[in-house]
């Protein structure tokens, strides 16, 4: 029998609870996180502080004994890191940074985490939020290597950059082009149905979680 799912709001109480990489990954908090820190401690006090500031900064889809991903949002000064990418910086607004998910969750937990996260940016009276993503069909030319961009998508996983189909079909469409790393946009409120707004349970009835 598959094990339900549910979606909680990241808050004080379960910060700890949140996907193992995205309590080690300060790619995107840090304007260098080559800097010599401890990327737990200085993750943890970033996400306090995004509750303290935005009041929420994410969310967790989890079964009853484990996080199986987690999403993560901020303002755009919240986010320096972001600068590194070569479609950044974000404009003015929030960003939906990164999602973090085990393997066999990532066929659903981006639809699910996504409209969770477009939802409470929505509830704030937002009118639009970024994202950026990397394309599975980017090919390096090699009369222009890029290795910057090269070692961006080679640590996606383990800073949370998301597939840019995954924006897509959550509506996202690309503000700021890049062959490799664009930077997407999406118009508030959607004009598609969220996919929240029907019981999680559901999704999880054909899955071995």
């Amino acid at each position: 029998m598959a094990a339900p799912l549910h979606i909680e709001a990241v808050s004080k109480d379960n910060v700890l609870a949140a996907h193992p990489l995205a309590l080690s990954s300060v790619f995107w908090e840090l304007a260098d996180p080559t800097l010599k820190c401890e990327p737990a401690f200085e993750k943890e006090a970033w996400l306090h502080a995004a509750l303290m500031d935005y009041g929420e900064c994410g969310f967790h889809l989890k079964t009853p004994v484990e996080t199986l991903a987690t999403v993560l949002f901020c303002h755009a000064s919240m986010c320096p890191g972001a600068a590194q990418l070569p479609s950044g910086p974000p404009a003015d607004g929030f960003v939906i940074t990164s999602l973090f998910a085990q393997p066999r969750i990532q066929d659903i937990a981006p639809a699910l985490l996504l409209d969770a996260a477009i939802m409470a940016i929505m509830r704030r009276g937002e009118d639009h939020v970024e994202a950026f993503g990397w394309r599975e069909d980017f090919v390096e030319d090699p009369e222009n290597p890029q290795p910057e961009v090269l070692e961006i998508l080679d640590q996606s996983p383990r800073i949370g950059l998301m597939n840019a189909n995954a924006l897509e079909a959550a509506g996202f469409e690309v503000v700021h082009p890049h062959p490799a790393l664009p930077r997407y946009r999406l118009e508030l409120p959607p004009k598609r149905e969220l996919l929240v707004a029907y019981e999680v349970s559901c999704l999880t009835s054909s899955s071995n979680l």
